[in-house]
C-alpha cells in the first residue's frame, strides 16, 4: 500500500534516462516457476543503457513447462528479442 501511494504520489516527476555507452546495453531477467493457478510461470526483465531503465516487461508465459530450469529458458527467450530489438534501434 505505500508503493502504492508513493507511485501515485511521484507521476509528475521526470523520468530520468542516461546512457554511459550505446554498445553497452545491460538486461536482466527472472522467472518464478509455477506461480499461477493453471502452473504457468511469470517472467520479467529489465533493461537498461546506464542510469535508468529503458524498458521494462513483466508477463505470464505461455507454455506450461516441467521445471525452473526450463522456466528460465522459455523465460530469456521471450524477453531478449525486446534487447535486440532496442539495440537495432539504436544503431
Amino acid at each position: 500500500m505505500r508503493l502504492l501511494k508513493y507511485l501515485q504520489g511521484t507521476t509528475d516527476l521526470p523520468r530520468i534516462i542516461s546512457a554511459n555507452h550505446l554498445h553497452m546495453m545491460k538486461t536482466w531477467v527472472d522467472t518464478v516457476y509455477a506461480v499461477h493457478h493453471d502452473m504457468k510461470s511469470h517472467t520479467g526483465g529489465v533493461m537498461t543503457v546506464g542510469t535508468g531503465v529503458l524498458n521494462a516487461k513483466s508477463a505470464k508465459q505461455k507454455l506450461n513447462i516441467k521445471s525452473s530450469t526450463e522456466a528460465e529458458l522459455v523465460g530469456s527467450s521471450d524477453y531478449i528479442p525486446w534487447t535486440i530489438w532496442v539495440k537495432r534501434f539504436m544503431k
